[in-house]
């Protein structure tokens, strides 16, 4: 009796094996069929975007993997109350050149001070309102350079605000082609005087969660290979006196999921590789902006609406401005 259970028992094992063998060869072949491959691929691109990696992300962090805990970091206390200072000379005033014991120490609404130079960070992660101050002449004298994919997030702080003043940020390896070097969430971030260098991912800067980035006499450079600013949700730009070169899309906004407002006034944006701004939903007003050389100027699309007072579309090789999907735009000299 025994031996015949035994035999039916390895049976029933066998037949379930190939039913599931024969299953999986056959779920394939139907995914290989073009409408069926068509729609999973939509699946996948839903998916595949950077809020959805973000909590993805977020995910994996709350399983043990915490990306943006600092390791190996010790806390230390300002010599001044309230007040950094961060130099390669060292002096009884400064602080030391460990930019990343400091960002790591700082309290709310603490100032940083920077003397001319570069210094290196793994990862810039922001979680407090601060203000990071270049003390160089040019923005260029203060060169902050940073390896790894980093984050402003100010969810938990009473203060939403994070301040550059006089300094360049420069990414200097490749992140992620299908990344964001910078994740900005639930902060307004102000540039002033305030230079971004970057290249080797999709995005140098990625704006979701009511985040916001405003500007002034800022300059932003990504390579022609890849975007300088992606914005989805709410998210807002402010930006005046800025100057854009060298991407392949200077601003552009998620497909579908957009409901913020693009502002640009008084700045220029060239030598754009595909576009110089691409929006979809939302609102857009551009006033005294320059589209200069590079291939199209702008896009608009999704039922977003556009106001332009006094832009210029020069040498582009194809569309100057394009309006379709229900957009409207409203032309001002």
């Amino acid at each position: 009796m025994t031996k015949n259970v035994d035999n039916g028992s390895w049976f029933r094992m066998a037949r379930n094996a190939t039913v599931s063998i024969l299953a999986i060869i056959g779920l394939y072949a139907i995914s290989q069929v073009q409408p069926i491959r068509g729609y999973l691929d939509k699946i996948w691109n839903f998916f595949n975007t950077p809020s959805m990696r973000s909590s993805i992300t977020r995910a994996q962090i709350k399983r043990g993997q915490d990306y943006w805990t600092e390791k190996g970091l010790r806390k230390i206390v300002a010599k001044a109350p309230g007040l950094w200072r961060v130099s390669h000379n060292k002096q009884d005033w400064s602080d030391g050149a460990d930019l990343a014991s400091v960002l790591y120490s700082v309290g709310d609404m603490d100032v940083i001070e920077i003397s001319p130079g570069s210094y290196m960070l793994d990862k810039l992660v922001i979680n407090r309102p601060i203000l990071i101050k270049g003390t160089g002449a040019k923005a260029k004298d203060v060169v902050i350079e940073v390896s790894q994919k980093s984050e402003i997030n100010l969810f938990n702080a009473k203060i939403k605000k994070v301040e550059f003043q006089g300094l360049t940020l420069k990414s200097v390896e490749k992140i992620s082609y299908n990344d964001a070097f910078l994740a900005i969430k639930d902060a307004e971030v102000g540039l002033y005087k305030t230079n971004f260098q970057s290249s080797g991912h999709e995005f140098f800067a990625h704006l979701s969660r009511n985040a916001k980035l405003l500007g002034r006499e800022c300059e932003f450079s990504s390579g022609d290979q890849f975007d300088t600013l992606f914005m989805e949700g709410t998210s807002n730009l402010d930006l005046d006196n800025c100057h854009f070169k060298g991407h392949k899309v200077a601003v552009t906004t998620h497909v579908s999921n957009f409901e913020g407002t693009l502002s640009l006034t008084n700045s220029d944006i060239i030598n754009s590789r595909a576009h110089g701004l691409i929006i979809y939903g939302g609102k857009l007003k551009l006033e005294n902006v320059e589209f200069h050389q590079g291939k199209g100027g702008i896009y608009i699309g999704n039922k977003s609406q556009a106001i332009l007072t006094s832009v210029i579309l020069d040498g582009l090789t194809i569309n100057g401005m394009e309006v379709t999907d229900g957009a409207s735009a409203q032309m001002n000299e």
